[in-house]
């Protein structure tokens, strides 16, 4: 069942499609959306497509444990100038958003444990879901930024870690990240930055690749830069392997086939 409000509605009984204009809140027990012009398509009164266009928002509920206790409630939300939902029955199966995205969505792992949340910006941004209304993959395109805050405990991570990237595709149920082109990731004192960046987020270890000529770099405070062709570094342990890399010893360029790093 959904609560419908809008200055204006019309509908066409023959399509199914339902126009609303100005003011326009749709809202179910765990769904929701604001614009200020919404179009709808119904299959059997149930929604199959929503377009959302101008100021356009919408969020999605859905059911996590915290700390192995109950259930709870946490919305995920998302806006952008124009918003494309497809649901498969009364489910979300996909959203695509259109201009100035941005999205705070909590991830939850297979056993339904709350491990973070994570807050995002883009031009663009796609999001498939699970049979269990979490989101399962997002593609973010053009100017892509994004924090996660680990929740307390239930990862390694134990601060707020940055990125940026022109591309990015985040599997959440493969814990997997894939960054590509001006990609930037800071975690506590630490910063790498590379052109090709996969993430395995199960064991916390980044993988930096030079691409287009452009070298893996890595930067810690108090110490001197490490650049190189391939780059793999631990988050957690601050402890990294570097092929075929070079940093600054003294006053000099040291180069290596190989390079091991570890914090002091």
């Amino acid at each position: 069942e959904y609560s419908i409000r809008a200055d204006n509605i019309s509908y066409d009984d023959i399509s199914q499609k339902m126009i609303l204009q100005n003011n326009v809140a749709l809202n179910s027990k765990n769904q929701g959306a604001i614009g200020n012009f919404i179009d709808l398509t119904f299959n059997d009164s149930l929604i199959n497509n929503m377009l959302i266009d101008n100021q356009a928002y919408i969020y999605n509920n859905h059911y996590a444990k915290v700390n192995q206790g109950s259930f709870q409630i946490f919305k995920d939300e998302i806006n952008g100038n124009q918003i494309k939902a497809n649901f498969n029955e009364k489910n979300l199966n996909k959203i695509e958003v259109e201009g100035m995205a941005e999205s705070k969505y909590y991830v939850v792992n297979d056993s339904t444990i709350l491990m973070g949340f994570n807050e995002s910006t883009g031009d663009t941004m796609k999001f498939l879901y699970d049979d269990f209304q979490n989101i399962n993959k997002i593609f973010i395109n053009g100017d892509a930024r994004g924090l996660f805050y680990p929740e307390k405990g239930k990862t390694k991570l134990d601060t707020t870690l940055t990125y940026q990237a022109d591309k990015i595709y985040y599997n959440i149920k493969e814990q997997i990240t894939h960054l590509e082109n001006n990609v930037k990731i800071t975690y506590q004192n630490t910063e790498l930055s590379s052109n090709l960046v996969d993430v395995d987020w199960e064991e916390n270890i980044l993988y930096a690749y030079a691409k287009d000529s452009n070298s893996a770099k890595i930067i810690s405070q108090n110490q001197k830069p490490m650049y190189g062709n391939e780059l793999e570094f631990d988050l957690i342990n601050k402890k990294g392997i570097i092929q075929l890399g070079q940093t600054t010893v003294r006053d000099g360029i040291y180069k290596s086939k190989t390079i091991f790093r570890e914090e002091p």
